[in-house]
């Protein structure tokens, strides 16, 4: 066949496998992620942009004013879960490794800590690994809510 992009070795290539495992994460997650910001939008209430729009403002002051702060408390909570997602991610970046994938493009911490442990047999130094990896979650989690917390909304 030469039809184009049939013939094209997608895993071969470090571009790719880095395009590909970027469009996998954004297909898995962008669902997800929109049904929470939809949920955020619907819990602002319409009372408020009533409001704003007797005090004579419009659409792009409404978003900025009004939609972009009262969101911030479900950006802070897809920031936080992203961020999470991102340090414990493995399946996609195995599956590609195991089709023949070059590995570095797409090493991540958890793939890291799996071959420690069962290719290399240092259970001891995957376990301190993961140890870490949990307490720099840890750490980013709490710094996100504290920055989160400054700013409080209330309506």
């Amino acid at each position: 066949m030469n039809t184009p992009g049939i013939d094209h070795k997608w895993l071969a290539n470090s571009v790719m496998v880095q395009m590909s495992t970027m469009m996998v994460y954004f297909w898995k997650y962008v669902g997800y992620f929109t049904i929470i910001f939809i949920v955020g939008l619907a819990s602002i209430p319409q009372s408020i942009y009533e409001a704003a729009k007797i005090d004579g403002a419009n659409d792009w002051k409404n978003f900025w004013y009004i939609t972009l702060p009262l969101l911030k408390p479900t950006t802070i909570l897809v920031s936080i879960i992203s961020m999470l997602q991102c340090l414990r991610t493995f399946s996609t970046q195995y599956l590609f490794t195991q089709g023949g994938a070059p590995l570095a493009p797409i090493n991540v911490i958890t793939l890291n800590i799996y071959y420690t442990a069962i290719r290399d047999h240092r259970i001891g130094r995957a376990s301190a690994m993961s140890i870490i990896l949990f307490v720099i979650m840890l750490l980013f989690t709490w710094v996100q809510f504290k920055s989160s917390r400054a700013d409080e909304i209330s309506y």
